[in-house]
């Protein structure tokens, strides 16, 4: 089993778009009106707008990469981008993740665990 497709509920696909596609440094797989899709390995990120859905709530898609300074990283793009800090445990030497939230709201986590 594995992950095929993480899709986020936006209010707008625009802007999310825009921080996705500069956050991955990627451009969408798919993008047309009602649905944007980037490919993260094998795995699709996608945006739903909010109005084609009803009920439910978000997802938290976890990024794993592969050290702490990775995190440090990326954590600083997606900041620099507009994400906004939820829990930072990056110093806990038990925990090494940050969770932000997107423009949108929207909360992921990046970290360096592995299985």
């Amino acid at each position: 089993m594995h992950i095929r497709t993480i899709y986020f509920k936006v209010m707008e696909i625009g802007p999310s778009r825009a921080f996705w596609a500069e956050f991955l440094a990627i451009a969408p797989h798919k993008d047309f009106e009602g649905w944007c899709e980037f490919m993260v390995g094998d795995v699709r990120l996608a945006l739903l707008p909010l109005e084609k859905f009803e009920g439910g709530g978000g997802c938290v898609p976890v990024f794993e990469l592969p050290d702490r300074d990775a995190v440090r990283d990326r954590a600083a793009s997606a900041i620099g981008l507009g994400a906004q800090v939820h829990l930072d445990n990056l110093d806990d030497p038990d925990s090494s993740s940050i969770a932000l939230l997107d423009p949108a709201g929207n909360q992921f986590e990046l970290t360096n665990f592995h299985d």
